[in-house]
């Protein structure tokens, strides 16, 4: 280390600290263990990579390296497809659009991009504006339960709760309702001056 070249007034620094922590200084190890502990950072004359050789490779070291596809394949791990069915026959009990002879259990909010969801029943657009996750969502469930074909689904959609539709709803956005501009049309017209 005293080999390497420091910078200009970087000699007079080491020092003069040299000669303030004389005392705490007995040896370089301990004082590099406790920068570490503390968390300080080394100076830039004192950084040294410690470099490795073969033979030190640790073993998990040397599984890093590349391997070939035959490699790969060997050390994937087998489906049970037993396991894979009964999981897929979960997923399968999920459905976007209920039939009449369904038996519903509960439903379930989401928000996701709306060509993904335009297959779904029950669905409404969001669109970038101001509007509080809050009133979003009680614009949503009222517009839902407008919407809702029979008792069934009026009743799952009120048990959603407001948290977990607020939850989903992604934040500064309105719902893209034809209602909703019909009644602010109408209240602008109704503010406007009578003739």
């Amino acid at each position: 280390m005293n080999n390497v070249h420091l910078l200009r007034g970087a000699r007079t620094k080491k020092k003069r600290m040299k000669k303030k922590y004389k005392e705490q200084e007995d040896d370089e190890e301990s004082r590099l263990l406790h920068m570490k502990i503390i968390g300080s950072k080394m100076m830039k004359h004192e950084i040294e990579m410690p470099k490795k050789k073969e033979e030190e490779l640790k073993p998990f070291e040397m599984q890093n390296k590349y391997k070939g596809p035959k490699e790969v394949i060997t050390n994937y791990e087998k489906i049970n497809e037993d396991d894979m069915d009964i999981k897929l026959n979960e997923i399968h009990k999920l459905t976007n659009s209920p039939n009449e002879g369904d038996n519903l259990s509960f439903a379930i909010p989401m928000c996701a991009p709306y060509s993904a969801i335009q297959t779904h029943k029950y669905k409404i657009k969001l669109v970038p504006g101001n509007t509080k996750k809050g009133k979003v969502a009680d614009s949503c469930i009222s517009y839902f339960l407008k919407n809702a074909t029979n008792e069934k689904e009026k009743e799952l959609i009120k048990n959603i709760s407001m948290d977990e539709l607020g939850n989903c709803i992604i934040a500064n956005c309105t719902p893209d309702l034809k209602e909703l501009k019909e009644l602010s049309k109408n209240n602008f017209v109704q503010k406007g001056r009578k003739k």
